[in-house]
């Protein structure tokens, strides 16, 4: 009715029932009182339970079991033995423990807190194949039985020492250890951060999805000594790349099913190599790269290469198919300094002071836009690939007897030979453009082909020719005393022409010398002169023989064994 007093039972109805909830509440838990109270029950319990979780033995010294304010157990000198796996203590180990299973007996832990662990964890070795496979053999079986044994549970980890071993050999130690993980029908999601023998320190995070497996990770290393990490690998190393400490950084994300992806980073402030006691400087180092396994191959790709001062900006990328096909590689390096990648050479020279070609062929000079590539098993050492520009460079070719200059030009190495075309530069006091050259370096420095347009000095023409005929050089070669003069003319030699090899062809000659044919000295004012393996031709000729003239004078030597003059005429004063 309007405006009655509300019966007083109605409202009292609600309090009564959350008190009648209370009380059964407080007599469910006095009756579970006795069995948490039962430290020898509750030890039992607990250690099937944590062992079952752990999948191996787990005992402790201590153990103290609480009710109030919440369901709490706290373990002291706890040991585990998981065969195979893990060994070692934990000063302390708390569990707090799910209500409501508590009423069966059942000791059910929703959290864990890990204080001080003092443990050696042994790993399998790295297995050869497939690293999704992999990655779904190895993370599988732990995401199940994590989901399985202890879904909403938390876990933290703080302080102690975890020393971790693969294949009996030491890996690394995790010191100053702060971690936390979770379990949902979800997902496992956790994050960490310690420090190690093998760096300074380490954070990251952690998720994967219970069902697909798909995951995603971001790790941030400071400190990171490489060098301890590769060391042992390194020992039986010829050659071996050491660096100082290096920062980087790491992001991994999978699908679980086709694709794995993990990108990285790296910087330190310097690079060495070393070979035997032996060690040079490349200066600081820093990179990015990309590993990706999808469509039935893995790919690895290294983005934005710097080296010290003689690297810039160089990428490369290795593609190996999962079907054992030929494995691809690429790269490409805008810059390079060849100097300071010659010096590097020359510091692991022999004891002959010989280094490997091409670093002992180029000695100076820029490289650019450097790029090559291979193929292998199937296409044999032969497959690869290179081209680049070179500029302001200093070429050694010993097969030749020359040391190029401010040589400019352009190149390409493949099966086995290194190209040169375009080539422009300075030897000695001569010069030359519109060069080419040929070298096979496969096995040995050999030159094959050598062409130019010259502006010669004739003096080092002729050490030239020597040089490169040798032990076949020609009695009128062998003949002149003293040679001076410039002269522009053409090179040609090709090794196929086993007959005549090299060419040389000279117009507008203004030259001194002595022969020892004539006892008198040469001058030659104007004429032409072709070299070939044959014999000389002079054409046009005019110039002094001591202090008489000659002029329109043509001669033609046959410069084979039977040295002779095969026919001459001219004007003489």
């Amino acid at each position: 009715m309007p405006g009655a007093t509300p019966d007083k039972s109605i409202v009292k109805r609600p309090r009564l029932i959350v008190a009648a909830a209370v009380l059964l509440l407080l007599i469910c838990a006095l009756a579970a009182a006795p069995l948490l109270l039962d430290t020898d029950a509750a030890r039992r319990a607990i250690e099937q339970r944590v062992s079952e979780l752990a999948g191996g033995e787990v005992r402790y010294d201590s153990l103290a079991v609480r009710l109030l304010p919440t369901p709490r157990a706290e373990a002291r000198g706890v040991s585990i033995h998981v065969a195979g796996a893990i060994e070692g203590r934990v000063a302390t180990v708390g569990m707090r423990f799910a209500v409501l299973p508590l009423f069966a007996g059942n000791f059910r832990v929703s959290d864990v807190r890990i204080m001080q662990p003092e443990l050696k964890v042994s790993l399998a070795p790295p297995t050869a194949g497939d690293p999704l496979a992999i990655y779904r053999q190895t993370v599988g079986p732990i995401v199940v039985a994590l989901t399985r044994e202890a879904a909403g549970m938390t876990i933290a980890v703080s302080g102690g020492r975890i020393e971790v071993s693969s294949g009996g050999q030491h890996v690394t130690s995790f010191s100053e250890l702060t971690a936390a993980a979770s379990v949902s029908g979800d997902a496992i999601e956790a994050n960490a951060s310690c420090a190690s023998d093998l760096w300074q320190k380490a954070q990251g995070r952690a998720r994967i999805a219970t069902d697909s497996l798909a995951a995603s990770a971001k790790l941030q290393l400071t400190g990171w000594r490489v060098a301890e990490v590769v060391g042992g690998a390194e020992r039986g190393a010829s050659w071996r790349v050491r660096s100082a400490p290096v920062d980087t950084s790491l992001d991994f994300e999978t699908d679980g099913a086709s694709t794995i992806r993990v990108a990285t980073t790296a910087t330190t402030p310097q690079v060495v190599l070393a070979r035997g006691a032996r060690e040079h400087e490349l200066g600081a180092m820093r990179t990015a790269a990309e590993f990706v396994r999808e469509n039935g191959a893995v790919t690895v790709t290294v983005h934005d290469l710097q080296v010290g001062g003689f690297v810039k900006g160089a990428s490369a990328m290795l593609r190996t198919p999962l079907d054992n096909a030929a494995n691809a590689f690429e790269f490409k390096v805008p810059l390079l300094d060849l100097a300071r990648l010659h010096a590097a050479a020359m510091a692991f020279a022999d004891e002959r002071g010989v280094v490997p070609a091409p670093f002992g062929i180029v000695q100076a000079g820029t490289l650019r836009d450097f790029a090559g590539s291979d193929t292998w098993p199937d296409g044999g050492p032969r497959t690869f690939r290179a081209e680049a520009q070179i500029e302001g460079a200093t070429v050694a070719v010993p097969a030749a007897g020359i040391v190029v200059r401010n040589g400019k030009g352009r190149f390409l190495f493949a099966d086995g030979v290194l190209q040169g075309r375009e080539l422009v530069g300075d030897i000695g006091h001569s010069a030359f453009s519109a060069g080419k050259l040929a070298l096979e370096l496969e096995r040995a420095v050999r030159l094959r082909s050598l062409s130019a347009a010259l502006r010669a000095d004739l003096g080092d023409a002729l050490a030239i020719a020597r040089h490169i005929l040798s032990e076949r050089e020609p009695a009128v070669l062998a003949g002149i005393e003293s040679i001076a003069g410039r002269t522009p003319g053409t090179i040609n030699y090709d090794a196929r022409r086993s007959a005549s090899p090299l060419t040389i062809e000279m117009a507008n000659m203004q030259v001194t010398g002595r022969h020892r044919s004539v006892p008198l000295p040469l001058a030659v004012t104007r004429g032409g002169l072709r070299y070939s393996g044959d014999g000389v031709r002079v054409s046009g000729l005019a110039g002094t023989v001591g202090r008489s003239r000659v002029s329109d004078t043509s001669i033609d030597i046959d410069t084979g064994p039977a040295f002779a003059i095969r026919a001459a005429s001219g004007e003489a004063e």
